[in-house]
């Protein structure tokens, strides 16, 4: 029925105008850009906006790490620039104690290891600080290579006088012992023999005092060995007031000169040595100075960048922290608030409101989604109202309906009387057809000679009453053959009425005036009231 009532008219759209409901077409207002962008756009910004920060996070540690484990390494160089002056130092030392040749190779080649290490970790540092000190200490290492010159030089010219002291002590104490045998003799005074003893006492302690002075270099020492070298220089030149012999005076006092020239040019050396190795001492003094300074300063520079990296992690921690979280709000806000407004449009239009409209501004999934249930509802309206026509419609044809039932069932009942009497004239008319089939038998042997015409008669009534017969059973059956019936009824009437006046004119004048005003007459009368 609704098929029917819609041919003709305007087809159904998925998306019916908005004008049809009074409402204007929904403005698209163009949004801020972030909330245009679609929802897998967003999440791949906010997502890849996380792993920036983590990756952002974890190379600044990495780089922290870096400058940490640089400066350790700078620390050790430090460190082992230090190490190498304490060995040098010590090689130093040895050398003052022993004077050696082979010393002072170790010294130097700890000289030369200090400054190959000096200006390896010179590159490595480009403060300016470093810089500077660093200079200094290479400054520093060629100062002390002109003092190690110096103290090697003074210590081995010390030493040639050192020993060409001591061989003209040794001169002293032959040439002394053989005058001193020889004064034994009467020949000489005793005078000279006092003399000769008492240089040779000042003799031994001269020996005394150079011995102790080899032993500790210093100026009281060096005195006193001067002291001494006079005495004994001014007891042999009073042997030359004696009857000693004056040659071997002369030896002795020549000798007791050259001896004093060894103690003074050994003397003069050993400054140099102090002079050298007071210099050394100061350098080296400095050079452990600048290696603890550069360690302070490395110590400074590793705190800094400790906390140069702790500062640079809590600011980009605290960035992505505040990154994330107004990239959470925002993602989140522009999903959850576009949803929030499509669940409450939802249950608006759930609760039957086919009326409400929303402005969409977003073109996202989110405001396609609300633009497909903007249509949906403008559908579910039109819908709808094409709907409550057609169960209008649908009412006024049930009413309709119900009234065609109302005289269909009325008919019916009529049709049921109808039928009933019909039924009851048909037994009648089988009743009289029995008769009439019962007076044709007694009929059969007077009409010979309508034999022909008595034949179809027999045949016709034979044929009527297997009508008859099929005519009650299909009567029981059904009401639709009612016509049939009513045609069938009008034909047996037809050949009751061709048999009669068959019989009427086989019969009497006066019978079949009877007949027609009697038998004839009454089923005429029956079968036309059956007709009827």
């Amino acid at each position: 029925m609704l098929k029917r009532q819609h041919e003709g008219k305007e087809p159904l759209l998925l998306v019916p105008p908005f004008h049809r409901f009074g409402t204007p077409p929904m403005q698209q207002s163009r949004s801020n850009a972030f909330d245009n962008l679609s929802v897998r756009t967003k999440l791949s910004l906010g997502f890849t906006l996380l792993i920036a920060m983590i990756l952002l996070v974890a190379y600044t540690g990495w780089q922290a790490a870096l400058n940490l484990a640089d400066r350790s390494d700078r620390m050790r160089d430090i460190a082992s620039l230090g190490t190498m002056t304490r060995d040098m130092r010590i090689e130093r030392l040895v050398y003052y104690v022993s004077g050696s040749d082979e010393q002072a190779s170790k010294w130097l080649a700890a000289l030369d290891k200090i400054e190959a290490q000096a200006h390896a970790i010179q590159p490595n540092f480009s403060s300016q600080q470093n810089v500077v000190l660093l200079n200094e200490v290479s400054d520093l290492l060629k100062s002390y290579r002109t003092f190690y010159q110096q103290a090697v030089a003074s210590t081995r010219e010390r030493d040639t006088a050192r020993k060409a002291a001591s061989t003209s002590a040794q001169a002293l104490s032959v040439q002394l012992k053989a005058l001193s045998s020889e004064a034994n003799a009467e020949a000489y005074s005793y005078q000279a023999r006092e003399q000769l003893a008492a240089a040779t006492f000042d003799l031994q302690k001269m020996h005394l005092m150079f011995r102790d002075y080899i032993a500790i270099p210093s100026k009281d020492s060096a005195a006193a060995a001067n002291s001494a070298v006079a005495d004994v220089s001014t007891a042999l030149s009073a042997l030359k007031t004696t009857n000693l012999p004056a040659e071997a005076v002369q030896r002795l006092v020549a000798e007791a000169s050259r001896y004093k020239q060894g103690l003074e040019q050994s003397v003069q050396a050993q400054e140099a040595v102090d002079a050298a190795q007071a210099s050394i001492t100061t350098t080296i003094n400095r050079l452990l100075a600048l290696g603890n300074q550069l360690t302070d300063i490395q110590a400074g520079f590793q705190k800094s960048d400790i906390s140069d990296a702790l500062r640079a992690l809590l600011i980009w921690l605290g960035v992505a922290i505040g990154l994330g979280l107004l990239a959470a709000w925002l993602i989140t806000r522009s999903i959850v608030v576009p949803l929030e407004q499509t669940v409450e449009m939802a249950e608006t239009v759930a609760k039957g409101d086919f009326t409400h409209r929303q402005t969409v501004t977003r073109t996202d999934e989110l405001g396609a989604l609300q633009s497909s249930m903007q249509r949906m509802t403008v559908n579910l309206h039109g819908l709808v109202s094409q709907l409550k026509d057609g169960v209008v419609q649908v009412a006024s044809a049930a009413e309709q309906l119900s009234a065609v039932t109302e005289q269909t069932s009325a008919g019916v009942q009529s049709q049921k009387v109808e039928t009933d009497q019909i039924a009851t004239a048909m037994q009648e008319m089988a009743a009289t057809t029995h008769e009439v089939a019962r007076n044709a038998g007694q009929a059969a042997t007077s009409a010979l000679d309508a034999s022909r015409q008595a034949g179809e008669g027999d045949l016709a009534v034979n044929k009527a009453v297997g009508q008859i017969e099929q005519l009650a059973k299909d009567m029981a059956a059904a009401k639709a053959v009612m016509t049939t019936l009513r045609g069938h009824a009008d034909s047996i009437g037809g050949v009751v009425d061709v048999h009669q006046i068959g019989l009427r004119a086989d019969q009497p004048a006066g019978t079949q005036r009877s007949d027609r005003s009697g038998t004839g007459g009454r089923c005429r009368a029956r079968v036309c009231g059956g007709g009827r």
